[in-house]
């Protein structure tokens, strides 16, 4: 999956996205999955169970 993913990225010019990369953003992620609670509601539509409601985060202002 990210071998294919990544030579998208690659053929679309999107910079430093090889395949152990994208390994290492997913590892992230999921270490850090509170982080998402951070994004714009504008961007809450690209996520994975796009639809369901998930509570704001209070320590964030942006």
């Amino acid at each position: 999956m990210f071998a294919v993913l990544a030579e998208r990225l690659q053929v679309l010019k999107i910079p430093n996205c090889d395949k152990s990369r994208l390994y290492r953003c997913r590892d992230f992620f999921t270490m850090y999955s509170q982080i998402v609670v951070t994004l714009s509601p504008q961007f809450h539509n690209l996520l994975p169970g796009a639809g369901m409601q998930t509570e704001p985060n209070i320590y964030f202002k942006g």
